[in-house]
């Protein structure tokens, strides 16, 4: 009986010593599938970008040879801060050209005679703070005009030339207390893409900052911002309170002076008592002289 005992325990132990190394060969057979899946995955996304770098050259290359323009680039200039505007030097070089040949530019509101000197042609214009200029070549010759837009001409963001390009965000709340018409903001500003080091580059910095709070555009709390701070970087805390009756807007505000003596505003909150919130984005720049020389504020975002 004892003996039939002990060949019952040694088929049992047989029996799991069986079953964990059926695991283990499991475990490693799903490891194994797991990193052959892995890797071709990897592999497909390694064709896939390489097709996709196939197709942009293939692309690049036709749309070269169908080019009317040899080559094409563009310089920015030194901005004028009294007439707020920015010298863009354009060069055009046509494929085909005889003496006849003549090159414009031709903008939203302008075409621009360049000027020949060889095989080239060149233009220098000065410009608003339009955010991009997107002009058509336009090639004549022998009474034969051939257009194109090249991207190679196109620009971006000429305010940036002249003014610094800071983004200010709130994370936090706002709303009434236990009572009302007792109302907080508690939060974080944030100062997005500014940093006290650009001061030492010459640069047009914002060199003052402070916070306003104001109830129907009255103002019943404002505070300075030190952007001198190292500690600028992880951000400003306030928590402020103020009155807000039915039916009034409450609003915070970011206003900033730069090196330049002009204002900028960034509006942060738009809050009607009774309504629905009103985000507001963007940013508006006064001139010292009282001009609004840009305003992107928009709330329908």
């Amino acid at each position: 009986m004892k003996k039939c005992k002990s060949v019952f325990y040694i088929i049992i132990a047989l029996f799991l010593l069986l079953q964990l190394y059926s695991l283990s060969r499991i475990n490693r057979l799903e490891n194994y599938i797991s990193n052959l899946e892995n890797s071709v995955i990897s592999y497909q996304n390694s064709l896939s970008r390489m097709n996709g770098d196939i197709s942009e050259n293939v692309k690049n290359i036709l749309d070269r040879q169908a080019s009317i323009i040899a080559s094409c680039s563009y310089e920015i200039g030194t901005p004028d801060t009294e007439t707020l505007t920015i010298p863009v030097s354009f060069r055009v070089q046509p494929k085909q050209l005889t003496d006849s040949t003549s090159v414009s530019l031709r903008f939203e509101d302008d075409t621009l005679a360049m000027e020949r000197n060889g095989s080239e042609f060149f233009l220098t214009h000065n410009f608003e703070l339009s955010n991009v200029l997107t002009p058509t070549i336009m090639v004549e010759d022998n009474g034969v005009s051939q257009f194109e837009e090249n991207r190679n001409l196109f620009v971006y963001g000429l305010r940036s030339y002249v003014f610094p390009e800071t983004y200010p965000n709130f994370n936090g709340s706002w709303g009434y207390m236990s009572r009302r018409p007792e109302y907080e903001i508690s939060g974080t500003i944030y100062m997005d893409n500014y940093s006290p080091e650009v001061a030492a580059n010459g640069m047009n910095i914002l060199e003052e900052a402070k916070y306003v709070i104001a109830v129907d555009g009255q103002v019943v709390s404002e505070k300075e911002i030190d952007l001198k701070s190292s500690d600028i970087v992880f951000g400003v805390d306030i928590k402020e309170k103020c009155k807000v009756e039915q039916g009034q807007t409450v609003s915070l505000n970011i206003i900033a002076v730069d090196s330049l003596g002009f204002t900028h505003e960034y509006p942060l909150i738009n809050y009607t008592n009774g309504g629905e919130d009103n985000p507001v984005y963007g940013e508006k720049i006064t001139a010292p002289d009282g001009r609004v020389v840009w305003d992107d504020m928009d709330s329908s975002r």
